[in-house]
């Protein structure tokens, strides 16, 4: 099988030989970690990259993420909660969720399942809270997932 970085500009053109003149393509990686991606200099050339690289990947069984392992996500970390209690049927609230490494996909979890959260900045996350819904004293432990990777848990108590 080819390698995205054995092809060149003139290999390219061979590939794909209605290619606009004037412009010169390259695979390349942006950084060691980031998949082969398809690069040229010209005027108007992003679409035409783009039918090169589709035609690359189906007729040439070429894989621009060979020896790519994406990072994974950043371990969220909670420092501290807007409430760390409520009394058995007391009226609804807001609860803050503090810390590091919140992102717009992270998720509040309660009692190690996912609730609606909303997405502050990258040190908050909120959710509603309905005390009415609690049978008797319990201690409930809050996380926060970044798409699967779990934070440290924090200790909400219902009490009587």
């Amino acid at each position: 099988m080819a390698e995205w970085q054995d092809y060149g500009n003139a290999a390219i053109r061979e590939l794909y030989p209605t290619l606009r003149q004037g412009v010169d393509y390259a695979w390349a990686r942006p950084d060691p970690d980031s998949p082969y991606q398809l690069t040229g200099t010209g005027p108007h050339i992003q679409i035409e990259m783009n039918l090169v690289q589709a035609f690359a990947t189906k007729k040439m069984g070429m894989d621009p993420y060979a020896d790519y392992t994406p990072e994974p996500p950043a371990a969220p970390a909670i420092t501290s909660l807007s409430h760390t209690s409520a009394q058995v049927g007391a009226a609804a609230f807001t609860l803050s969720v503090y810390g590091t490494g919140f992102t717009d996909t992270s998720e509040i979890l309660w009692n190690n399942g996912a609730e609606a959260t909303t997405f502050v900045d990258d040190t908050e996350l909120t959710t509603g809270v309905d005390p009415t819904t609690a049978s008797g004293p319990v201690s409930i432990p809050i996380q926060v997932s970044n798409d699967g990777v779990i934070s440290n848990a924090m200790a909400f108590t219902f009490t009587e």
